[in-house]
């Protein structure tokens, strides 16, 4: 899929998300992400998962790759067809045969979908086959689903993706998925993206509008702990995502999240009914919920959204890939996913063909967030440099990159 730096607003797809209750972590294989450069792809073996940051998954035996479908690898290019959800994809083969598992909560009784995406890995065998499994976890222990999935038609330049869905009943309070390769070799298995579980949805509750909009995909110029909520006359910043107590930076106070539903969700939204997904220890939770009936509702978070991951919000009660996702990439003027010293030349050259100051534009290259007249000026080239070498920041951001985000 092709990197987007900055997505701020609802999404609506059928792919890749699921409720509250059965909801997988890391479903989109978007953690941990793989190294930049050659190579494209960080492979995870057991007991390796927390210090890699491979969220909600467990290696059960073997290993696996984490892969950038964006990149051109091994003679690979599926180009914008490389991934389903995000921008990177999991080989179930890493120098062996891999197997994962994730155990989620469930209700007794309560019926679940299980979807995911599927091809192989082109580079060895034409025939690649693994098992899928799902079992309850500690109350009956039975197997619900035991099914083998075989993929042949993958090509260097064509992915031919396939989707995988089935219906299940959990019958305890836990369910496990397991993906196990049988394929043999390195780096030569099934592929898997968009891996979900959600609760059948009747009704079809959609998100009809949220804050920030669809039309403000604007950078977080000053600090790394800041996205953009909404903006005033003129275009003038006036809050930023995160918890409502959250320390002010810069100026600019943090505000809960806003969203108004097509109709009443079933169960209403709450903070145990909305899950928030990204990558590391650093995501925050939804403390507090108000509003009714379709909205708006106030949602607020514990804290902040992390700088240039995704970060994703799902509603128990809406439709299949109803969800919101908020990103910032701190200094990244010139919106190419990647804050490096292209920002200053960027913004140089707004200043001198005086763009930078068009009330359209601050909210891009306002960088300091500073007020007047003609807020842009040398001091957010200043303040670029600031991001670039780490001051005043909580890391450096030179050549740091936006994750997937769908």
């Amino acid at each position: 899929m092709r990197r987007e730096p900055f997505v701020l607003g609802v999404l609506s797809m059928a792919l890749g998300s699921s409720t509250a209750r059965g909801q997988l972590v890391n479903g989109g294989f978007e953690c941990p992400i793989a190294p930049p450069g050659p190579g494209d792809f960080l492979t995870i073996g057991v007991g390796a998962e927390a210090a890699s940051g491979f969220s909600g998954w467990v290696v059960e035996a073997g290993n696996v790759d984490t892969v950038d479908a964006t990149a051109i690898l091994f003679g690979i290019n599926w180009g914008a067809e490389g991934s389903i959800d995000g921008e990177q994809v999991l080989d179930l083969n890493g120098t062996t045969s891999g197997t994962i598992s994730q155990a989620f909560a469930t209700v007794n009784g309560q019926s679940y979908v299980l979807r995911f995406w599927y091809t192989n890995n082109p580079l060895n065998e034409s025939n690649e086959s693994a098992q899928v499994t799902l079992q309850d976890v500690g109350t009956t222990d039975a197997t619900l689903l035991s099914q083998t999935i075989v993929h042949t038609n993958a090509t260097l330049t064509v992915p031919d993706w396939v989707m995988f869905e089935q219906t299940f009943v959990a019958q305890g309070g836990s369910t496990r998925l397991r993906f196990a390769s049988l394929s043999g070799g390195a780096s030569g298995g099934i592929v898997l993206d968009a891996v979900s579980v959600s609760e059948p949805v009747v009704g079809g509750v959609t998100i009809v509008s949220a804050n920030p909009p669809l039309d403000n995909p604007y950078v977080d110029g000053q600090q790394p702990y800041r996205d953009v909520l909404d903006t005033g006359p003129g275009t003038t910043l006036s809050a930023g995502i995160g918890g409502a107590g959250t320390q002010p930076q810069g100026g600019i106070s943090y505000a809960p999240i806003s969203v108004t539903f097509s109709g009443l969700p079933s169960p209403a939204p709450s903070p145990e009914n909305i899950q928030v997904a990204c990558c590391g220890s650093a995501c925050p939770t939804v403390t507090a919920v108000s509003g009714s009936g379709a909205g708006p509702y106030s949602v607020t978070l514990s804290g902040p959204i992390p700088p240039s991951q995704c970060t994703t919000l799902t509603f128990a009660g809406t439709a299949a890939g109803v969800k919101l996702q908020y990103q910032s990439q701190p200094g990244n003027v010139s919106m190419d996913a990647i804050t490096n010293t292209q920002d200053l030349l960027t913004l140089v050259q707004a200043l001198n063909n005086g763009t930078a100051n068009q009330a359209g534009n601050l909210a891009r290259f306002n960088v300091n967030r500073s007020a007047g007249g003609s807020p842009v000026n040398t001091q957010d080239l200043l303040r670029i440099i600031q991001l670039l070498n780490g001051t005043l920041t909580t890391q450096a951001f030179n050549g740091a990159g936006v994750a997937g985000c769908l």
